[in-house]
């Protein structure tokens, strides 16, 4: 008796053989076995600016009850500006979940062009910084722009400040900038839902405009999570990231690259993607 075979699809056959093959047939940039597509896994890091001010108290909040890690870039002149301030640094320094790094002690004064003409001057305001609240990782942000200066990778900004990122790193700082800003508006709301970033975090990554593949940093700032729609939002985001396969939350001392100088040292690395 004959068997009669089922019918299969050119195509499908290909796949049926490069699956059993253990390949994926569908071909990528991404890399896999002989050049088919494996879908990266993609860290992203939360990282908040400008405290401690308002709404630090729901960064550190955020950190301990969603159990994410977070990076937060703090102003010493904040910190010793109040015993309420102090007590929220000290909080930052407690948590396990939160990563702190230098946002220079004066933040510029407000006044960014004229601030970032001497790079000395820079220099020494972060040093204060560091020395102040014994920060010791190396891993810094300058005020109001957008720098990079990791290993022997560099991104300039389009305004002045390139010679202070030089002088930093000159000395050991390991500067950060960002790949997407969460913004809000001028009441406090957020101009995007939490779907909405994850759609332009997946667009981003997707077209390849992180400073590194694979790897995007976000910025926010702490008076951000004062309003509880934005905080909703941010929350929503986090869920909506953890519910896939291939994304994952990180500190920033866990960037590709990082290296720490002698006498420097990261908190414990957290990766996590729940």
């Amino acid at each position: 008796m004959k068997v009669r075979l089922p019918t299969v699809l050119p195509g499908l056959a290909v796949a049926v053989f490069l699956l059993s093959a253990g390949r994926n047939p569908c071909p990528g940039r991404a890399g896999g076995a002989a050049g088919y597509f494996v879908p990266p896994v993609v860290t992203i890091y939360l990282s908040f600016d400008d405290g401690p001010c308002k709404g630090s108290e729901e960064v550190d909040r955020l950190a301990t009850v969603d159990s994410v890690p977070v990076n937060v870039f703090v102003i010493g002149k904040y910190v010793f500006s109040s015993d309420s301030m102090n007590l929220l640094f000290r909080r930052y320094e407690r948590n396990p979940m939160i990563e702190i790094g230098n946002h220079s002690f004066t933040h510029a004064n407000k006044k960014y062009r004229k601030y970032y003409e001497d790079a000395g001057e820079v220099l020494a305001d972060f040093n204060v910084n560091r020395d102040s609240l014994h920060l010791v990782n190396g891993i810094a942000r300058l005020p109001g722009r957008n720098f990079w200066r990791i290993g022997k990778r560099r991104q300039e900004d389009i305004v002045n400040g390139k010679e202070a990122a030089d002088s930093l790193a000159a000395q050991g700082y390991r500067v950060f900038g960002w790949d997407l800003e969460w913004r809000s508006d001028s009441l406090g709301l957020s101009v995007h839902s939490g779907r909405e970033m994850l759609e332009l975090v997946d667009k981003t990554v997707r077209e390849e405009r992180t400073f590194r593949a694979a790897n995007i940093v976000i910025l926010l700032h702490d008076p951000q999570l004062q309003n509880a729609e934005f905080l909703a939002e941010l929350r929503d985001f986090i869920r909506r990231v953890r519910e896939k396969s291939n994304y994952r939350f990180g500190h920033l001392s866990a960037y590709p690259d990082l290296e720490f100088p002698v006498g420097l040292a990261a908190k414990p690395l957290i990766l996590t993607s729940r």
